[in-house]
């Protein structure tokens, strides 16, 4: 029987978790799955582990190859994947065993592209670090903008995270929609969703908490990468781009000057957190200055400080007043190629 979602694992150097993931994914109540597990070059037991899975369960996929990072892994698990829907697990998190029966029925039963649930971060020591739910409803973009959905939804609740939705692969495949490497776009899984959600009519929730996300200690995820800012210009460029090659440059137009404010909020936070930190300071002015130079960047800052609607996303989106002003203010001296007086602007706030 064609597998209803085949579920996607990138897996390296994880084997202290990996068994708790994958017996969750494989106690599904949901049977008709296939469960594909991308070793991606571990150097531990990992590969010897999925290999184990593949011999007791038929319906898991075991893939070796050269460490490329996650995004190669999850290309990889797309190439293959015969599912009606996609999924995507992290290897060192775990799910309730309810939770592709649940995405699956809402989905069908709304005919959506993408189904979303909600779901809990936890520490290593099991406590409870933060809850997101999502509301039970369907969102129709005949009907509501894709504008109003990124500013009411697509940071938070639903969040541009992929590993707490399904996705109709038809959609994936017809557009050869793929992840790009996180070392250029800082956040694959938001390109991810920005391409896909270029193309769909409909978005499901369900308001019931089954993805478990663990937050490791020092995890790469949760530390300060130099070279961020830079990531966020490249990733607006990509959504840009994205959008002229399917000829729909209106899409970017009215969604990424929130994307871009969305994301410029970890830049300011990581000015005013290594303020005291002499070289580390002069880096993010730098990376400042490269990021914030990028013509396409340049033309959605222009919108973010000019448009008057943007004050009502802003005020959506939790901005009080003063944090409007100093954001704007922020990104005007950065249109102006200010970067210095950008920084310091934030310091003083």
């Amino acid at each position: 029987m064609k597998p209803l979602v085949s579920i996607i694992v990138p897996i390296y150097n994880v084997e202290k978790y990996l068994r708790k993931c994958i017996d969750s994914i494989l106690n599904q109540t949901l049977e008709n799955i296939e469960v594909i597990l991308v070793n991606d070059g571990s150097t531990d037991n990992s590969g010897k582990i999925i290999d184990e899975y593949k011999v007791r369960d038929s319906r898991v996929i075991a893939i070796h190859k050269e460490n490329g990072g996650q995004s190669s892994a999850r290309n990889m698990g797309l190439d293959i994947a015969k599912g009606k829907y996609i999924g995507f697990v992290d290897s060192d998190d775990w799910i309730d065993k309810d939770m592709y029966n649940q995405l699956v029925k809402k989905i069908e039963k709304s005919q959506s592209d993408i189904c979303v649930c909600g779901r809990i971060l936890y520490s290593e020591n099991d406590t409870l670090l933060n809850k997101i739910e999502v509301k039970n409803e369907t969102i129709d973009f005949n009907k509501q903008s894709l504008g109003e959905y990124t500013v009411n939804k697509l940071f938070y609740n639903h969040t541009v995270v992929v590993w707490n939705k399904i996705y109709k692969k038809d959609i994936i495949d017809t557009n050869k929609i793929r992840f790009k490497d996180v070392s250029y776009v800082g956040s694959e899984d938001a390109l991810f969703n920005y391409s896909i959600l270029c193309h769909v009519n409909k978005i499901s929730s369900i308001d019931k908490v089954f993805y478990n996300q663990l937050e490791r200690n020092g995890s790469t995820a949760r530390t300060y990468k130099y070279g961020y800012i830079t990531r966020m210009s490249n990733l607006i460029s990509s959504m840009h781009e994205y959008s002229k090659e399917i000829n729909n440059e209106k899409i970017g137009n009215e969604i990424l000057p929130s994307i871009l404010l969305f994301y410029n909020q970890w830049s300011i936070s990581q000015i005013k957190l290594y303020s005291n930190e002499t070289e580390a300071y002069k880096i993010l002015v730098n990376e400042l200055k490269d990021g914030m130079s990028d013509d396409i960047l340049r033309k959605y800052i222009k919108k973010l400080v000019t448009e008057k609607s943007m004050v009502e996303k802003m005020k959506v989106m939790g901005f009080k007043f003063k944090g409007r002003m100093v954001i704007k203010l922020f990104m005007t001296l950065c249109y102006l190629k200010r970067y210095n007086m950008a920084s310091r602007l934030i310091i003083s706030v």
